[in-house]
């Protein structure tokens, strides 16, 4: 239970922060509620609108953020994390259809999160959801908004991009398809890491 685990959140320095851009994230997950709470949810759709998880990728990516492996927080008594979470949700249209609007809808998400600066946040941006395989490595919309935004008017922004996911339903070739196939958009921006 979430009792067993007692994560404390030790040497904090409040203005570090990982912004996971998402699906949305648990902040009652027994393993992050110590690390991100409601005021640190946002959602792009507006400020009444729900802020948690709807699909439940946006809540593994964050415990990815946090703790890695989580198999290595297991078996300990207590874990230390030197920084503090925040999500903002976004939803991207399944069809695509909506697709020449994912660079600002993404721009919005990181104009939310910044507004709530009171003091100077050092933050890294971390957007784990993608598009379809690319074709061409050309720049899309979405990739030069992230160029952009990682740009920042010459101050700069960490932003990290997956590159994509080969399906794991069949391990036979796993390793070499990761290999041979593309990434998705928008990591193809030449700024993010």
């Amino acid at each position: 239970t979430s009792k067993d685990y007692n994560i404390e959140i030790k040497n904090i320095d409040s203005k570090t922060r990982i912004a996971i851009i998402d699906t949305g994230v648990n902040y009652n997950n027994q393993y992050l509620c110590n690390l991100i709470n409601e005021k640190n949810c946002f959602n792009v759709d507006g400020i009444n609108k729900p802020v948690n998880d709807y699909k439940g990728h946006g809540t593994n990516v964050a415990g990815i953020a946090a703790f890695g492996d989580i198999n290595n927080i297991l078996n300990k008594d207590e874990v230390k994390v030197p920084y503090l979470l925040e999500s903002i949700r976004i939803e991207l249209d399944e069809d695509g259809s909506r697709r020449e609007l994912w660079g600002a809808i993404t721009k919005k998400a990181v104009d939310i999160v910044e507004k709530t600066d009171t003091e100077k946040i050092n933050r890294i941006f971390n957007m784990s959801i993608g598009s379809g395989y690319l074709k061409s490595f050309k720049p899309t919309s979405w990739s030069s908004e992230i160029d952009s935004l990682c740009y920042n008017a010459g101050k700069g922004r960490l932003i990290t991009i997956a590159a994509g996911n080969v399906s794991t339903l069949d391990n036979i070739g796993y390793t070499s398809r990761n290999l041979a196939t593309s990434i998705c958009e928008p990591s193809n921006a030449l700024n993010c890491i």
